[in-house]
């Protein structure tokens, strides 16, 4: 999933009112909560397989790397052609080029997954406050399915 769908999820579930004036608009908000929870939990999961997914295209083209530079050593001809780089100095490059790029492509993934995190809490502590026994719409309402 592209970054940006990430983002319109994430707006989308951010937005909430917290309306408890009546005992069905406390429940309708509960209800809310709830699914808002369920599609963010949906979305970390979809995350972490993109995640998993750079990670194993990082992994794929360090063994590519491997293999390139085993045959750079195996083939004397093209070894002479590069003359004063041994294969330890390429093989250094072009792992810190690919992990650098690795890096690049999971920061935006990690960030996002910390803002995951944080409304995952968020919501769990407004259903803990809303539902509590000593919570103010409780006392309010005490509608029967919480008592």
């Amino acid at each position: 999933m592209r970054l940006d769908h990430y983002h319109q999820i994430i707006k989308e579930v951010e937005d909430l009112e917290i309306d408890t004036s009546t005992p069905s608009k406390f429940k309708k908000t509960l209800m809310k909560l709830k699914r808002k929870k369920r599609i963010l939990r949906r979305l970390k999961k979809k995350l972490m397989e993109d995640i998993r997914d750079i990670e194993v295209d990082y992994l794929i083209k360090r063994i590519a790397i491997r293999q390139e530079i085993e045959d750079y050593e195996a083939n004397p001809s093209t070894f002479k052609k590069l003359v004063g780089k041994d294969s330890h100095t390429l093989r250094l490059k072009a792992l810190k080029k690919i992990e650098k790029d690795r890096e690049t492509r999971i920061k935006p993934y990690n960030e996002i997954r910390e803002q995951i995190n944080k409304l995952l809490d968020d919501i769990d502590e407004t259903i803990m406050e809303l539902t509590s026994p000593g919570s103010k719409v409780k006392k309010e309402f005490n509608p029967p399915e919480f008592r």
